[in-house]
């Protein structure tokens, strides 16, 4: 709706819903999922994993005390 030549798409979310669902069918809404998965996963595998290694890094290097000796927010 927001890039579409004036005229050449609905204003409105209902009516943009409809006429995607005419012409594409169910599958239109999903056509995006592929790239956005594509980026969004393998992003979220390196964030877990140098989240845990720099938890790590710190609990050996710079926390004085056990992990466990710590509470929740620390």
């Amino acid at each position: 709706m927001q890039t579409a030549e004036p005229g050449t798409f609905p204003t409105t979310t209902a009516k943009g819903f409809n006429q995607i669902k005419s012409a594409e069918g169910n599958a239109g809404f999903y056509r995006g999922i592929k790239p956005l998965w594509g980026r969004q996963i393998p992003y979220t595998i390196v964030k877990f994993v140098a989240f845990e290694k720099i938890v790590a890094y710190f609990y050996a290097n710079i926390f004085t005390k056990p992990k466990s000796e710590y509470s929740k927010a620390t």
